[in-house]
């Protein structure tokens, strides 16, 4: 997740730099005649704060038109909050644990 649209990429939120999260157009040549051509090449970028945000739908609308690009495929997956809640609060957790195996016992 790269949280562009929402300010968490390097708090930059300009539609002119969000190409700069997906590969080269020379890698894209590169995959599709390397010795095992890929026939469908894509990238995506996915962020479930962009369907709570008020702003996201705007700028990647006005990113892809400023590209001279057709307007992307929204594609929203949902599962049941609570198994969203009971494994959020175990990441949460497992993730403080392995901080504090490592002497991690502060916060910023």
């Amino acid at each position: 997740e790269t949280f562009y649209f929402v300010g968490h990429y390097l708090g930059m939120v300009s539609p002119e730099n969000y190409r700069m999260c997906f590969p080269l157009a020379l890698t894209k040549w590169f995959h599709q005649n390397s010795i095992y051509p890929r026939d469908n090449f894509f990238t995506f970028d996915g962020c479930a704060q962009y369907l709570t945000s008020p702003m996201a739908p705007y700028l990647i609308a006005r990113a892809y038109k400023d590209a001279g690009q057709p307007p992307p495929i929204l594609v929203a997956c949902v599962r049941n909050p609570v198994d969203q809640a009971l494994s959020w609060w175990s990441y949460e957790n497992n993730a403080m644990q392995w901080g504090h195996s490592m002497g991690l016992t502060q916060w910023n």
